[in-house]
């Protein structure tokens, strides 16, 4: 995951790590994309959805994320690959950040 804007470059030493958020095919002059939906893409990334970079229950990940966010308070992210937050919490209880459950 990288690109070079430069023109008449010699090496790949010209190269740029691809921008956090974002991921560069082969050859690209800037960054090709933003991460996908569900996704966060660190930095070098080649892909839009890295197979490392998926976010895991208790996280989402709106499309170009640099990290996973953590589910809102009041909230639950009970699956993965979420782009917002999930449901509200159940009437009785309470969730604080990073909840996977209703309850």
């Amino acid at each position: 995951g990288t690109y070079n804007s430069m023109t008449n470059a010699t090496s790949s030493g010209s190269c740029v790590s691809c921008t956090p958020g974002f991921y560069c095919l082969a050859g690209s002059a800037i960054p090709t994309g933003p991460c996908s939906p569900g996704y966060y893409c660190s930095g070098g990334n080649n892909v839009s959805n890295p197979a490392d970079g998926f976010c895991t229950e208790g996280f989402y990940c709106p499309a170009g994320s640099t990290s996973p966010t953590s589910c809102d308070p009041g909230h639950f992210c009970g699956r993965s690959k979420l782009t917002r937050p999930g449901g509200a919490c159940a009437p009785g209880y309470y969730c604080s950040g990073g909840a996977k459950t209703a309850t």
